[in-house]
C-alpha cells in the first residue's frame, strides 16, 4: 500500500462495536461505564449500510514520549461522531466532536483526526457515531501522531488532485456542450460534476472549506450522475432505437429504474446511498454489455469505452471486494473506500475523456471530410456558373454579331435606296431585328438577374426628358396604326431631375408599354408619371383599354413565361418574359411593381420608385442640341473586327461621316500599323482569334499610345465592362451599334491632338 500508517496495535487490542441492544440513541457513556464488563457485548456483525446511532469501545495505553491521535478507519462517512476518554477513576478527562454534519473545525485538513491530549495512562474511549448512511465500516483507531500526519498527505494531495481535475474536465464539456450543441458532452459534464460533489462531501473538502454539512449531497449526487451517465452512454455510443432495439429498450428500462428510485427515496431515506450504489451497478452494466455488443459489431468508439468500463468495475468494484475478504482494508488506517471510488471514477473520467476526444477526432475528420466535399461542390458550382456566364457571352456574342451586320445593312441601304417599295422591305427587316434584339435582351437580362450579376447604376437624369423620348419613340412607332393612340401624362408637380438608373427605368416603361400596345391594339394607351410628395415615390403608370385579365391572370402575370393562357401567345405574340425582368428590375432599385385589370376593359400596370431629386445641371447643359451634320472631317479611325461583314458595316457607317477608315481583321496586323502611323481613336473588338481585344489593348497601353480606344462588344455584363476599363479602353460600345451610336460616341471623345 501506498498508505502506510497503521493503528497502534496495542492501543486497539480492545476494540470493538457494541450490540445494537447497548446503542439506543438516548445511551449515555456513564451508562455504559456503569456495566460490567461481561455486559458489554461486542457486535457480532458489520454495521449496516442505512446508518443508525452506534457505540464502540477501546481500550488505550497512552506513552509520554509517543502523541496519539483518534480518528476513523476505512471509511471517512460518518455523519456525527464524539469520543468520550474516561480514565481509570472513571471520570471523562476528554471529550473530542466531530463529523460531516457537525460545525467543529477539523484539527486535521480534510479529516476527522482529534489529537488525543490526556497524561499518560491507561484509559477506556467511548465513541458515538450517528449517520443516515454509511459506505464502509468506519471504525475508531489510534495512531502515531508522526505517522499520521505523513501519510495523509499523500491522500489528501490524491483528493484535491482527483478534484481539480474533476472541476477542469467538468466545465470544459459543459462548455464544449455549449458550442457542440452536443448531448454526450452535456451528460458526462453532469456525471463528472455529480462525482465531484459526492467525493467532495464524502472526502470532507466541503466540510472543511465551506462549512458544507449537509451529508445527503454524497447519495443524492450520485443518484443524479447515475442518470447521467446512461445519458452520456446512449449518446456517446449512438444508441437509438433504429440502430440497436434492444440496447435502446434496456437503456430506457435502466434509466426508469434509476429514475424511479427518486420516487422511493421521500420514503425510504436511510437508503439513499442503497439506491446510488445499485444505481452505479446498473450503469455499469449496462454500459459493460452495450461496449460488448458493439465492440463485436465493430465499433470503434465502443471499444475503447469498453476498456474505459472495465477499469471502472475493476477499481471500483473489485479491489474493494478483494480488500475486504483478505481483511487488508481493515488494517490499514488511511486509504478509505472513498479513495477507492474516488481513484475508479478519476480513472474512467480521464479514459472517457479519451474515448471523447477519439470520437471528437473521428468528427473531425469527417467534419474535414465533409468540408472537402463542401468545398469541391462549391468549386464545381463556381466553374459551372463560370460556364454558364461564358455560354451567356457566347450566345450574345454570336447573336449580337450577326444582327450588327443586319441593321448596320438596312441603315447603309436606306441611304441608297430610294423606291417606297424596296424601302418597306427595309423597314420591315429593322423592325424584325429590333424585336430580335429587344427578345435578346431580355433572355440576357433575365439570366443576370437570376444570378444576382445585373447591377444598379444611379445616376442624376431628366425623367421628364425621357418620358417625352420614349412617347415620341412610340407615337412614330405606332402611327401608321390609326385605331392606336398614345398618350403622355406627366404631374406638374413631378421634379425634373431626380436620381436613378436611367437605362433600366427606361427598360421597364418600355416592357410595359410594349406589352399594353400588344394587347391593345384598337385602343388608347396612356404613359402616366405621378409624385407622391408625402412618401417620396415617383408612380409610373401604364394604362390601356384593351382585352384585360381575369384575377387569376393578374396573380400570374409576373411569374416567368406566363401569358393569360396558351392562346395568348398564339394571338398576340411574346415569351411573356417582359413583365418578369420589369418586375425583378424594380425590386432590384428598392421599387414596387403591381396591376389592376379588368376581363374585356383593359389594365393598369404601375410601379413606384424611391423619390430621390437631383439639382438641375448648371448652365445650357440641359438644353443643348447637338448639331444634325456633325463634322469629323479628318478624323483617323483604326477599326479591327474578326468579322469581315461586321467589319464593312461598320467601316460603311464611318465613311458617310467623312472620317478617315483603316480598317484590320487582326489584332497584330493593327498593332504593327498604329505604331506607325498617328491615329485619333482605335474601335477594338474584344473577342478575337489569336490575339483578342483586350490583350491588344494592353499592348497599345504598354508601347504609349494615348489616344482613346472604344471596345466593340456583344458582351454587356457589368463584369465585361469593367474587365475592358481595367484593360486600358475608354468607352464601351455593345453590338449591335446604329450609326447613331458611332456619331455619339465620336462626339463624345473629339480629337486631342
Amino acid at each position: 500500500m501506498l498508505l502506510v500508517a497503521h493503528p497502534v496495535s496495542a492501543a486497539n487490542a480492545d476494540a470493538f462495536w457494541l450490540d445494537d441492544s447497548l446503542s439506543d440513541s438516548s445511551t449515555g457513556w456513564r451508562e455504559l461505564l456503569a456495566l460490567e464488563p461481561g455486559q458489554l457485548i461486542a457486535r457480532a456483525d458489520r454495521l449496516p449500510r442505512t446508518g443508525g446511532t452506534f457505540w464502540h469501545l477501546m481500550s488505550a495505553q497512552v506513552l509520554a514520549d509517543k502523541p496519539l491521535v483518534i480518528d476513523f478507519k476505512n471509511s471517512s462517512v460518518v455523519g456525527l461522531f464524539s469520543h468520550f476518554v474516561i480514565d481509570a477513576h472513571g471520570e471523562a478527562v476528554a471529550a473530542y466532536h466531530g463529523g460531516i454534519q457537525s460545525t467543529e473545525v477539523n484539527g486535521y485538513f480534510l479529516r476527522h483526526g482529534r489529537a488525543l491530549s490526556v497524561p499518560p495512562g491507561q484509559y477506556r474511549i467511548f465513541t458515538r457515531m450517528s449517520t443516515p448512511f454509511s459506505m464502509g465500516q468506519p471504525t475508531p483507531a489510534l495512531y502515531d501522531q508522526a505517522s499520521y500526519q505523513e501519510s495523509i498527505k499523500l491522500s489528501n494531495g490524491l483528493t484535491l488532485m482527483a478534484l481539480g481535475m474533476f472541476l477542469a474536465l467538468g466545465l470544459y464539456y459543459l462548455i464544449l456542450g455549449l458550442v457542440r450543441h452536443h448531448l454526450a458532452d452535456f451528460f458526462y459534464s453532469m456525471f463528472i460534476f455529480g462525482n465531484l460533489i459526492y467525493n467532495a462531501t464524502a472526502l470532507n473538502v466541503f466540510s472543511d472549506i465551506f462549512a458544507w454539512p449537509i451529508i445527503y449531497s454524497i447519495s443524492l449526487t450520485v443518484m443524479a450522475s447515475n442518470l447521467a451517465y446512461m445519458g452520456f452512454v446512449m449518446c456517446l455510443l449512438g444508441i437509438a432505437p433504429h440502430r440497436t432495439p434492444w440496447l435502446y429498450k434496456a437503456g430506457l428500462l435502466s434509466i426508469a429504474t434509476i429514475a424511479s428510485f427518486w420516487l422511493l427515496l421521500p420514503l425510504l431515506p436511510q437508503y439513499s446511498y442503497q439506491f446510488a450504489g445499485l444505481g452505479a451497478v446498473i450503469f455499469a452494466l449496462y454500459g459493460l454489455t452495450a461496449g460488448i455488443a458493439l465492440t463485436r459489431r465493430g465499433h470503434k468508439t465502443a471499444r475503447y469505452y469498453l476498456i474505459a468500463n472495465i477499469a471502472f468495475i475493476i477499481v471500483a468494484f473489485g479491489i474493494p471486494l478483494f480488500l475486504s475478504l483478505t481483511t487488508q482494508l481493515q488494517t490499514n488506517s488511511i486509504l478509505f473506500v472513498e479513495h477507492l471510488g474516488l481513484i475508479a471514477v478519476a480513472i474512467e473520467v480521464v479514459l472517457l475523456s479519451l474515448v471523447l476526444g477519439h470520437q471528437l477526432n473521428i468528427i473531425y475528420l469527417e467534419k474535414s471530410a465533409s468540408l472537402l466535399a463542401a468545398r469541391e461542390a462549391i468549386f464545381a458550382a463556381d466553374q459551372a456558373v463560370r460556364s454558364k456566364e461564358r455560354f451567356l457571352a457566347n450566345i450574345s456574342h454570336e447573336l449580337r454579331t450577326p444582327l450588327t451586320a443586319i441593321r448596320g445593312s438596312v441603315e447603309l441601304l436606306n441611304e441608297q435606296v430610294d423606291k417606297p417599295k424596296k424601302l418597306a422591305h427595309l423597314a420591315v427587316i429593322d423592325h424584325a431585328s429590333s424585336f430580335l434584339l429587344f427578345l435578346i435582351n431580355d433572355i440576357l437580362d433575365l439570366a443576370k438577374l437570376k444570378n444576382n450579376k445585373l447591377t444598379i447604376d444611379n445616376q442624376p437624369f431628366n425623367i421628364q426628358s425621357l418620358a417625352e423620348q420614349i412617347a415620341r419613340i412610340y407615337a412614330a412607332g405606332f402611327g401608321n396604326n390609326p385605331a392606336a393612340r398614345f398618350e403622355l401624362i406627366i404631374a406638374p408637380e413631378l421634379p425634373k431631375w431626380i436620381i436613378g438608373d436611367q437605362q433600366r427605368i427606361e427598360q421597364v416603361i418600355a416592357n410595359l408599354l410594349s406589352n399594353a400596345f400588344k394587347f391593345a391594339p384598337q385602343g388608347t394607351v396612356t404613359l402616366e408619371l405621378s409624385v407622391d410628395i408625402r412618401s417620396q415615390l415617383v408612380k409610373i403608370s401604364v394604362i390601356d383599354n384593351g382585352i384585360g385579365m381575369d384575377p387569376k391572370s393578374v396573380q400570374d402575370m409576373f411569374r416567368p413565361f406566363s401569358q393569360a393562357d396558351s392562346s395568348t401567345s398564339r394571338l398576340y405574340g411574346g415569351t411573356g418574359l417582359g413583365l418578369t425582368i420589369a418586375r425583378d428590375l424594380v425590386e432590384l432599385m428598392a421599387g414596387q411593381i403591381g396591376a389592376e385589370s379588368q376581363l374585356g376593359l383593359g389594365s393598369q400596370v404601375w410601379f413606384t420608385l424611391p423619390l430621390i431629386v437631383a439639382p438641375a445641371p448648371a448652365g445650357p447643359l440641359e438644353e443643348a442640341v447637338q448639331p444634325s451634320q456633325p463634322d469629323f472631317e479628318g478624323r483617323r479611325i483604326v477599326v479591327v473586327d474578326d468579322n469581315e461583314v461586321n467589319l464593312k458595316v461598320v467601316c460603311g457607317l464611318l465613311k458617310r461621316l467623312n472620317i478617315e477608315i483603316k480598317p484590320f481583321s487582326r489584332a497584330q496586323a493593327a498593332l504593327d500599323y498604329v505604331g506607325q502611323h498617328p491615329i485619333d481613336l482605335v474601335i477594338m473588338d474584344i473577342q478575337m482569334p489569336e490575339m483578342d481585344g483586350l490583350t491588344a489593348t494592353k499592348t497599345l497601353r504598354e508601347r504609349g499610345f494615348t489616344q482613346p480606344i472604344i471596345a466593340f462588344t456583344a458582351n454587356s455584363s457589368e463584369q465585361d465592362r469593367q474587365d475592358c476599363l481595367v484593360a486600358g479602353t475608354d468607352d464601351i460600345l455593345v453590338k449591335p451599334i446604329k450609326r447613331q451610336a458611332l456619331v455619339d460616341m465620336l462626339l463624345k471623345w473629339p480629337v486631342t491632338r
